[in-house]
């Protein structure tokens, strides 16, 4: 039968032929010794934080429905399952800890439930998972400075946060949130990022908020927003293309977006007012343009600065560049635009000596 204690700590073995839930007198303690290899399941409950030191050997899985589960690696958490388990951890009002860079089996599934679930990262550790963290309706928090990387197919659909002690959420390998079309809102906290590394196509499409920024570094695919975003922090791109669909996909005008050599920010939608000011070089990928106009006509109103020679192309529709006072384009390198479509630029085009060319 099921059991129930106030709390466990110390070494030695806890044989789970059954089910055991620990934690409910809201203790903070450390179990150091193993759990053995039969199949009941490890509920972690109560407010306090529950260490699990010893290398555990259980196949029931793990639930923390309140305060924390702190491990160094994922032997901690119990037997590797030997096949993908959607609820080998299940995380539903509580907070899964690492507290050391590793690696979670792929086969651990990852399930939130109604109460919802954090994943805390430490400071200078990274925890990679490939496997799928689900969950209907059901949030995920990331907390703490350290990175946690998801290469998996994530399909939990509640909202998305990176808490304000900063940190990054990343998205590597073939990652994705929403199987890769993503409506829940996202909010990245102080110091936080979001970190776009994966080769697949994603879509964001709900609301992004916070203080935190966003970063897209791979080549392979597109990030699409198309949200009412109003996060304040900065937006880089470093490779591939970022396609954007809203006034305010790029956030708040405060931080501004850089787009590096070899990146393209495309626009389409009949953006009338983007206020994102853009720091740009070169010309794209294979030529196409640092900055693309793919489709309608669509009006840039921050200012696009030159960090290089870059080239800004139309392929359809007109783009204008039109700020409500001084330069549209600034910077001391030359600028290309190309394209059939048209590009205007009715301010100043303030790029020194260099040349201003037209293809």
């Amino acid at each position: 039968n099921a059991e129930t204690v106030g709390s466990i700590a110390g070494a030695g073995s806890i044989i789970l032929s059954a089910d055991l839930t620990a934690g409910g007198d809201n203790s903070t303690t450390e179990f150091s010794g193993t759990t053995s290899a039969n199949s009941g399941r490890l509920t972690k409950a109560g407010t306090g934080t529950l260490t699990l030191s010893g290398d555990n050997l259980h196949t029931g899985g793990l639930t923390v429905t309140g305060g924390v589960v702190s491990v160094s690696s994922d032997a901690k958490l119990g037997a590797n399952p030997g096949a993908v388990t959607a609820t080998s951890v299940t995380l539903n009002g509580g907070t899964l800890k690492a507290t050391a860079t590793f690696t979670l089996s792929t086969t651990r599934g990852i399930t939130l439930g109604s109460s919802h679930g954090t994943i805390e990262v430490v400071t200078g550790a990274t925890v990679t998972y490939d496997g799928v963290i689900a969950g209907a309706s059901a949030n995920l928090t990331k907390t703490g400075a350290g990175t946690l990387t998801l290469g998996g197919t994530n399909t939990y659909s509640g909202s998305t946060t990176i808490g304000a002690s900063g940190g990054v959420l990343r998205l590597a390998g073939s990652g994705s949130l929403g199987s890769g079309t993503y409506s829940g809102a996202i909010a990245i906290g102080a110091s936080g990022e979001l970190q776009i590394g994966s080769t697949g196509a994603q879509v964001l499409s709900g609301n992004i908020t916070g203080s935190g920024g966003l970063s897209k570094d791979t080549g392979v695919d597109s990030l699409t927003l198309s949200g009412t975003n109003s996060y304040s922090g900065s937006t880089t791109i470093s490779t591939g293309t970022v396609i954007v669909g809203s006034n305010s996909a790029l956030g708040a005008s405060s931080a501004g977006t850089t787009i590096a050599d070899g990146a393209v920010l495309s626009i389409s939608g009949g953006l009338t007012a983007m206020t994102e000011p853009l720091t740009v070089s070169g010309t794209g990928i294979s030529s196409s343009g640092v900055i693309v106009n793919a489709s309608g006509n669509n009006t840039i109103t921050g200012t696009v600065t030159l960090a290089a020679a870059s080239t800004i192309k139309s392929n359809s529709g007109t783009l204008t560049i039109d700020v409500s006072s001084g330069n549209g384009v600034a910077g001391n390198f030359a600028l290309t635009v190309t394209g059939s479509g048209s590009v205007t630029i009715p301010d100043p085009v303030a790029t020194g000596a260099t040349a201003v060319t037209k293809e």
